[in-house]
Formats: C-alpha cells, sequence, structure tokens
C-alpha cells in the first residue's frame, strides 16, 4: 500500500514482482470544523505549521521570497512550531518584520490563532528528498478548515481535482525564492468569494475522508489474490 503514485513506481522498479495499490493519507474530518473566516482588514496573512525541524519544509523559500517583495505590509508571516534556528537568525539579520515566530501549539490552540487568515503553506522543498510527489497530512487538515494551500509538489488528492487545484498555488519543486506577487494575485482571486472556505470543504473532504480510504483499502484486501 503507498500513499502516492511516485512511491507506487519507485517501488515496482525496485520489485518488479510486488503488487501495489495506492491509497492516499487521509485524516478524520469529523475532528476538523469549518473556520468561521472573518476578515476585516486587507492584509493577507498565512501560515506554515513546522512539527518538527525538516528541510522539506522549505522555509528559506517563503524568507528569500518576502525579502524580494516590495510591499512587505500586504503579507503578515506566521512560522508554528519548531523552527531552525537559523532561519530565525535570517529573520532578524534581514529584518523581515512581517515574519513572526510561534512555539508550538495544541490544534485547537492553531485552529483558533488562524481561523481569519488566509492560505496555509504546504511542502516547499520536497527536491531535498527526492521526491515530486506527496500526500501531506497538516495540508489534509487545513483544507479540511477551507485554507488554500501554496505548495510545491504534485498532491496525488488536490492535482487529480480540477475543482479542489482551484483553491492551490503550485510553486516549481527547486530552492528559487517563492514569488510573493503571484501569492498575492492567487490570494485575492479566491478572495472575492466570501464562501471560499466551505467550497475548500466540501471539495477535499471526499478526497481526504480516512473512512473512505479505509472501505478502499477492506475492498482491495478482501479481492486481493
Amino acid at each position: 500500500v503507498c500513499v502516492t503514485n511516485e512511491i507506487a513506481e519507485y517501488e515496482k522498479k525496485k520489485c518488479p514482482g510486488y503488487k501495489t495499490i495506492v491509497i492516499t493519507n487521509g485524516i478524520d474530518i469529523s475532528k476538523t470544523s469549518l473556520r468561521n473566516k472573518q476578515k476585516t482588514d486587507k492584509v493577507i496573512r498565512c501560515f506554515l505549521l513546522a512539527g518538527y525541524t525538516a528541510h522539506w519544509h522549505g522555509i528559506e523559500r517563503i524568507l528569500s521570497g518576502i525579502a524580494e517583495y516590495k510591499e512587505p505590509k500586504d503579507f503578515e508571516i506566521h512560522l508554528i512550531g519548531r523552527i531552525d534556528p537559523k532561519h530565525i537568525k535570517v529573520i532578524e539579520e534581514n529584518k523581515l518584520q512581517n515574519v513572526f515566530v510561534h512555539a508550538t501549539k495544541s490544534r485547537e490552540e492553531i485552529n483558533d490563532f488562524v481561523k481569519d487568515f488566509d492560505f496555509s503553506f504546504g511542502s516547499l522543498a520536497l527536491y531535498v528528498v527526492n521526491l515530486n510527489e506527496a500526500t501531506v497530512l497538516k495540508v489534509r487538515s487545513d483544507l479540511a478548515s477551507g485554507f488554500p494551500v501554496v505548495k510545491a509538489y504534485f498532491d496525488t488528492d488536490i492535482d487529480s481535482s480540477e475543482e479542489l487545484k482551484k483553491y492551490s498555488l503550485t510553486f516549481p519543486n527547486n530552492n528559487t525564492p517563492l514569488d510573493f506577487y503571484k501569492i498575492k494575485e492567487f490570494i485575492d482571486n479566491v478572495n472575492l468569494d466570501t464562501e471560499h472556505p466551505s467550497k475548500i470543504r466540501q471539495l477535499a473532504c471526499p478526497l481526504i475522508d480516512m473512512d473512505a480510504k479505509m472501505k478502499l483499502l477492506a475492498h482491495e484486501l478482501e479481492h486481493s489474490s
């Protein structure tokens, strides 16, 4: 059982006799509620969750991108969790006053803190572990809450849905700075529809629901030879 097509192809090449099925990562959607977004200004607020320090978060792409953006007051960037000290040093040395670092929070605290934010970041540097495709769990939680997503990989569920992928912006999977002009254009367009959080959840839940994935797994195991 593989969580992406890329991993399935890798396993088949490694062991040609393997039979593989792709069942992507899912979440318990009953534990994630739709946020009640109440935006009162034009500042674009976004966040990245880092449960632990990892190179594939791609935080350096956020920092180099916002440093190149000429209207920094357009954005607030919140990095939540275990942030590498080298990134904190970059923030301080470059005086990135619109980038904020927060200690690890519980999921309930995060939900309350970001409910009025405009988007979340998915993984931005999977190239460091030679991956181009993923089904990131935190992205699934954010979609279920109604957040658009900015990422740098092919998501097996999101990018297979013509409707859902309208709510994600995908950058190349490399180390180049993120283009915050493109991000602003993307988010401004999404925000034209004040009902977008509920639409994102409605589109995402059938694709990310763990119950549906377990039923598929049970079916596959029942009919496997």
